[in-house]
This record gives C-alpha cells, structure tokens and sequence, in this order.
C-alpha cells in the first residue's frame, strides 16, 4: 500500500520544492489542496509535480449562503474538540489588525462553515495517511490540522528549533516530537553557547536588513497590487473583503507617514541611556501581529494587559524593563498611545529597540516572555525565565509555564531564586540537537522572496513554470534536505518510533 499524502500550498514554497522530490520514491500518493489566487494558471498548468488530486480552497466558498447551519458547527466543534471562537480570534482577517472590513457574526460562521465541510469531504474522499502543512497561522490551517489529529491522521508540520539554523518535523508548531535518544556529548560551556546565540543573532539582523529592502521592488509590488484590487475576483476572497483601490491607497500610503512618526516617538521617548545597576526583571515585547501569540498564547495577546499584571507581581525593590522588538518596523511600529501607556506604570521602563537582547539578558535578573525564544536565551546568560504558554523549551528545570495570572506574584518571587545548572541546558540542547536537522530556512525565505513574491511585499503573484524550474534546479539542495526529512519522518510513524 502506497502512502497517500495530503499536502496543503501556498503560490510558492519550500513545501513545492519538497514534494518535487518526494515523488520521486515510489511509495507516496501526493494529492493537494492549493490556496492561490493569481497563482492558479501555473498550478493548471505545471507538470513538475503529478498529483493524484487536486482541490482549490477558495472554491469552497458559496457566496450565495447568507446564515451559518449552527447546528453543524455545534456537531463538528464536539466530534473533532476544536474551539472555533478561540480560532477565530487567533486570525488576522478576523482580528483588530483587518483595516479594510470588520466581520459580523454570520460572515464569520459561514465561512468556518464553509471551511469545515470543504475539509470534510477532502478528507473523506482521500483518507490520507498523512497531512503535509506549513506552519498553521490562519483558521483555514487550524481547523485542516485538528481535524486531520482528530480523526488519526499524523500531521507533519514543519518547525525550527529556535536555536541554529535547524529544522524538525512534528504534529505542532513549537512542539518536538523527540524520539533520538542518542548518547551524551561533550558539555558546551555558557560562554560556547552565547557565542552560538549570538552567531543566530547575526542571521536575524541579516534578515531583518535582507527583508523588503528593495525600494524598486516596492513600487513594482504596490502597482501590481492595485491591478489586483481593482478585480472583482480578487476581492471575492474574504481575506480580501473592503479592499479597493482608494481604500488601499490610502491606507498603504498613510502607513510610511505613521511609521515616520511613531519612529519619532521612540527615539525621542524610549530609553537608550539605561542603569544597569538597577534590579530589574526583562520583558520584550513580541512582534504583533504574531502566529506565536495569536495561537499558542490566545489569552495573552494583549501586551499592555500582560505588563500591567508583571509590573503589579512584582517584588518592591525590582522593576520591569520592556524593550520593543526591532522588526515592529515592517509592521509601522505600534501607536504612540501604546508606549505612553506603558510609561505611565511606576515600576516599568520602556526600552529602545537599538539596545541589543543580549546586554538585557546579560544584566536582568530574570526574563519574562509571552511566547518568545528569549526564554531559551535567558538560560545560556544563566537567568531564569517564565513563559505564557508551552514552548519548545520549557521543559529546561529554569523555566516556569505559567498556568495562571494569580499565580504570577510567587512564580517571580520563586523563579529568582533559580539557578540555571549548564548540565540541563547542554542536555536539552543535545536533545534538541538530536532531533532535528541543519536548515537554513531564513537564507531559502530571502532567496524565494526576492525571485518571486517582490522582496516580500507581494505574495498574490503569478508564476512563471520557466523560473519555478530554474529555481528548484539552483536550489535542489534545499528541497533534498526536507525530502530526506520528511521521509524519515514517514517511516519513523510508519515503524512506530517511541517518543521520549
């Protein structure tokens, strides 16, 4: 029996180049459900990958229906335990951050109605072994993937470890599925492993320096963009809903004028001249909007709610720095409102995005983070940390999963107390190490953004078969490597491997 393998994709990605090269072993059964608007020509067209099947999810969409069937969405909430409204919640197009349309109650249920019984009948007609997804951060991808862990089919999501340059395979984002045991290797000092954290600090700036840079590019993206607005079928789409071309304009033109004047603010108000002989506790602030708040840390979204309730936790004689993540730019930086908020607490500081993580985590006395990898960074600077929902990393003894706000006062007071033993940050590392792969996906994600989405600032594109073929011809190491993985991965579930 072949293996029958359901994979979801976007116009273009690593998971295309993947699958090119998982065809090539006999024993797989590909079939796909694509999420593309422009790119459908080439997805009609391409013979690169034959599947068995193919569905396009925005045909599931029936504008024609204008009440949700309540009494299903109930049945399909209990059979598969999903929590709709958390989901909904965790989805930008349904979120504060939709500038163009505000859903009402009904759009939303009939849209996650639509969805449902789209993935029903998929999954019914195909019975896949094994759903392929990238990293969910939408309803669409959530509901595809509880619904497949619901009825027995195994989920291969693709991950990164947070440390290195190293991918993994699991059933959850954020979640190792380790199975390598392995033996003991040489201890790494903290001075070793802050050198390492600070060489994928180096690749983070990089990034941030690589990504929508290119100021042609922009204009290039923005023109095609308006084409594309001014089509009634691109507006179809309900991630697309109030969006026209004078809503647009105003709203992408007014964006380089607040991110002027919210940079203003900053550098004139947040802190660049900081006392480090103070005691104080270390918070940064997440990038919002954000898959890894919005989903794992559904309930803790509101940052200002979060340092409010810190800053009242905390011990008299400690104060709470905050510092602002500097890629906030690409999203125009938050509301001034936002920061003075913050400035008006007594026992908090708000901190300059130029100052660098590591001369706060090297002064702290302790990191709080939401969901964030500061909290495996505080280990390698031998600093406790307590983190808002489960992580990759929070079985490391230093960290504390903070199960409930009313509990924040003692966790602080007991995790200052914390020292940090190098031999269960080596050992977790190991593990870490062990159970994943060397991939650089932040140099891949530079390379297919430039080639094909405008240096990132426009992913609704159409493709050219000709350059996908030269493209995963001068890339074929990056796609062999997730083949290999993912084969791996297959026939460790398939032999029934035993996690740790």
């Amino acid at each position: 029996m072949k293996n029958k393998i359901l994979l979801w994709l976007d116009i273009f990605s690593s998971h295309f180049g993947m699958a090119k090269s998982l065809q090539e072993n006999e024993d797989m059964e590909i079939f796909t459900i694509i999420d593309v608007n422009e790119g459908r020509e080439f997805y009609e067209e391409q013979n690169l990958i034959k599947f068995s099947k193919k569905w396009y999810f925005r045909d599931c969409f029936d504008s024609k229906q204008t009440k949700p069937d309540l009494q299903y969405l109930e049945e399909i909430e209990k059979k598969y335990e999903l929590n709709f409204w958390k989901i909904i919640f965790s989805d930008i197009n349904f979120h504060k951050y939709n500038e163009y349309h505000k859903f009402k109650y009904d759009e939303i249920l009939i849209i996650i109605e639509q969805e449902c019984r789209f993935f029903e009948k998929v999954l019914n007609e195909v019975n896949p072994d094994f759903l392929a997804i990238r990293i969910t951060d939408s309803s669409n991808g959530q509901i595809l993937q509880k619904i497949c862990i619901a009825k027995g089919i195994e989920v291969l999501m693709l991950g990164f470890t947070r440390f290195g340059n190293r991918g993994y395979i699991s059933h959850e984002y954020d979640y190792l599925d380790a199975t390598k045991k392995g033996i003991d290797e040489e201890e790494k000092s903290f001075v070793e492993l802050r050198e390492h954290i600070q060489e994928i600090t180096a690749l983070q700036s990089s990034f941030r320096k690589e990504f929508r840079n290119s100021r042609k590019k922009w204009i290039s993206g923005a023109l095609k963009y308006l084409i594309l607005v001014a089509g009634k079928k691109y507006r179809k789409f309900y991630a697309n809903r109030g969006k026209n071309i004078f809503r647009v304009i105003f709203v992408e033109g007014i964006f380089p004028l607040k991110t002027r004047f919210r940079k203003k603010f900053i550098d004139n108000k947040l802190l660049k001249k900081i006392d480090y002989n103070q005691k104080f506790i270390y918070f940064p602030l997440q990038l919002e909007p954000e898959r890894s708040t919005l989903i794992p840390a559904t309930f803790y979204t509101n940052q200002l709610n979060v340092i409010t309730n810190i800053a009242k936790a905390l011990p008299i004689d400690y104060q709470l720095f905050v510092k602002e993540h500097p890629m906030q730019k690409i999203r125009g930086w938050r509301e001034t409102s936002f920061y003075k908020t913050i400035n008006e607490l007594p026992n908090v500081e708000i901190i300059h995005p130029v100052i660098s993580n590591e001369k706060m985590l090297e002064k702290c006395d302790m990191a709080i983070t939401i969901a964030g990898t500061t909290g495996l960074e505080a280990a390698l600077y031998e600093k406790p940390a307590i983190v808002f929902t489960d992580t990759i990393y929070q079985s490391l003894p230093s960290v504390h999963r903070l199960k409930s706000l009313e509990e924040l006062p003692e966790a602080i007071s007991e995790s200052l107390k914390k020292e940090v033993n190098i031999s269960d940050v080596n050992k977790f590392i190991n593990l870490l190490e062990r159970n994943s792969f060397p991939f650089n996906n932040t140099e891949l994600s530079i390379k297919i953004n430039n080639e094909f989405f405008y240096d990132g600032y426009l992913f609704d594109t159409k493709i050219n078969k000709k350059n996908v073929e030269i493209f995963l011809k001068n890339n074929k190491n990056y796609f062999e490597i997730l083949k290999t993985e993912y084969v791996k991965k297959i026939n460790e579930i398939n032999n029934g491997a035993n996690k740790i």
